[in-house]
């Protein structure tokens, strides 16, 4: 009986033993799992205005997800992720699960909202008086819609259509402004008039001999080539030579002015009339130009943008998301002990006492406070025991002093040598070398410098303060110093939760989220060339034929 039991308890103990893996593959229990949430997109996602995106939210251990919008009148969602853009802006989508959340941010825009406006004639364009321009705006993006708005700063300058056409009405300056939406763009235009004369020339210059017996036709030139206006001549004097629509008639010998004018803008030529002999002409060559056609003017078609194929989007491209479950098994884990280190204090070196030497500063006198009481004068004194400032030199007159002077052989014998400020006052008196006349015994030849001391009143004493150094010296004694202990810290192992066995879910594969392309659905149009005709004037060359005769130097023909 009791080996029949013991069988039966061995049998039982080997099923329990089996079956305990097989739980351990089952579903996870209830709490040991974290709950993890994913999006299908993430980061910041651009939607057009009217526009759809499913959002998808995948849950680890399976629960149920609950949507959110930060702002409904930008973007709303539904209770399955249906993301619908409402209005420009932008909005977070939140997807809760439990106490986990996963959030994407949401971006509206208006793909007919105009963020900017160009002109493709540039900033500025000058434009002749009466003519047009035609002005393209362009609208980015390419899908903005915009009525454009175009106005003239001054009209009376030019003038502007609603389709951007300029007319120039006046010269000056004006902007054009093409406005739409909020954007804008402007342009510079600039009219002038072509056929204002700008200068004027003369087909002669520098000085133009005409004899008394001939006549001189003169040419005037305006600038630009478009230019128009009435010339109008003039001549300085009339007694001399006149002139009549740029005919210059010689009166009599001189020399005149002629001046051709236009508006504001002058030119001059000086012509000298000589009388028929002191001329003799200088014959050269007057040369016809004929124009020979190589090739006739011709027409040509020029392709600006040759015939294309525009494929228009019926409905865009999208993608359709496919989330496939997180997979996994259960392990049993193996956890070593849990705990922290503790820092233990550790004393290397008790405290002790030091002594050490006291050092002071101390203010050592190197010279005693003193009184300056006296000042060394220095002073010229002449021989014959007058004394005169150093600066009185330059001024003093000798003759005043004494009509005597030193002699000659004196400068010669070396006697001013030894005093070259003094030697060089006497030279300056008396010349280089001295002369004059003189009784040397009375004393009046020669200087000394002197030096003497004088006491000084007491109002002009000068007090002198003490003058020293500091110095760090050693006192003798010693001061008592404590140094603490040197220690140092060691860390201790504590531990905190044995080792422990648990079943662990293991991932064997990520869950993951899969997109599929759905293709466009689109249409071809087809767009014709276009072109512009470029007119190609004919090509020609020229021929140089001699008409007759001209004078270099007086303008005659013949």
């Amino acid at each position: 009986m009791k080996k029949h039991f013991a069988l039966m308890l061995a049998l039982a103990l080997a099923v329990a033993t089996l079956t305990v893996p097989a739980l351990a593959e089952t579903a996870p229990k209830a709490g040991k799992a974290k709950t993890v949430i994913t999006l299908s997109h993430s980061g910041t996602v651009t939607l057009n205005k009217g526009d759809t995106l499913q959002l998808t939210a995948t849950v680890t251990p399976n629960k149920k997800v609950t949507w959110k919008s930060s702002s409904k009148k930008i973007a709303t969602v539904s209770k399955t992720g249906m993301v619908t853009a409402k209005k420009t802006g932008t909005a977070t989508i939140t997807a809760k699960a439990g106490k986990k959340t996963a959030k994407v941010k949401i971006k509206v825009v208006d793909p007919n909202k105009v963020t900017k406006v160009t002109l493709s004639n540039g900033k500025s364009a000058k434009l002749n008086l009466g003519s047009t321009l035609q002005l393209n705006a362009a609208l980015k993006p390419s899908t903005a819609r915009a009525t454009l708005k175009w106005k003239s700063s001054k009209t009376k300058v030019v003038t502007v259509d609603g389709n951007g056409l300029v007319t120039a009405k006046a010269e000056g300056k004006a902007k054009i402004t093409v406005t739409a939406g909020k954007k804008k763009a402007t342009i510079t235009i600039t009219v002038v008039n072509p056929n204002k004369p700008t200068g004027i020339s003369i087909n002669r210059s520098g000085t133009v001999k005409l004899p008394m017996n001939e006549t001189l036709t003169l040419t005037a030139t305006l600038q630009p080539s478009t230019a128009v206006g009435n010339v109008t001549w003039k001549t300085s004097n009339k007694k001399v030579a006149t002139v009549n629509g740029g005919v210059v008639t010689p009166k009599k010998k001189g020399t005149v002015t002629i001046t051709a004018k236009v508006g504001k803008k002058s030119a001059k030529v000086k012509i000298k009339v000589v009388s028929a002999s002191e001329h003799q002409h200088a014959w050269e060559p007057v040369y016809a130009t004929n124009t020979v056609v190589d090739t006739p003017a011709w027409d040509e078609t020029v392709v600006d943008t040759p015939a294309w194929d525009e494929t228009v989007v019926d409905t865009p491209a999208t993608t359709q998301t496919v989330n496939h479950p997180e997979e996994g098994h259960y392990e049993q884990v193996e956890h070593k002990a849990e705990g922290h280190y503790e820092t233990k204090t550790v004393t290397d070196k008790e405290a002790w006492v030091d002594y050490e030497p006291i050092y002071k500063d101390r203010w050592v006198v190197t010279q005693e406070a003193w009184t300056e009481k006296t000042k060394l004068i220095e002073v010229v004194r002449c021989y014959c025991g007058k004394v005169f400032n150093p600066k009185e030199l330059k001024t003093v007159s000798w003759g005043d002093h004494s009509d005597e002077c030193i002699t000659v052989q004196q400068y010669y014998n070396g006697f001013w040598d030894n005093q070259p400020d003094v030697k060089e006052l006497i030279e300056e008196a008396y010349g280089n070398p001295p002369t004059c006349d003189g009784d040397i015994n009375k004393r009046h030849d020669g200087y000394s410098i002197v030096s003497y001391e004088v006491d000084l009143d007491p109002s002009e004493w000068i007090e002198h303060p003490e003058e020293g150094v500091w110095e760090n010296y050693f006192t003798g004694e010693y001061e008592t110093v404590q140094h603490p202990a040197e220690t140092h810290e060691e860390k201790v192992w504590v531990e905190d939760k044995a080792g422990w066995t648990e079943n662990k879910w293991v991932v064997d594969k990520k869950a993951w989220t899969e997109t599929i392309n759905v293709p466009a659905k689109t249409h071809v149009v087809h767009h014709d060339p276009v072109t512009h005709v470029v007119h190609h004037d004919a090509v020609t060359h020229t021929e140089q034929v001699v008409t007759g005769h001209k004078c270099s130097t007086c303008g005659a023909t013949k």
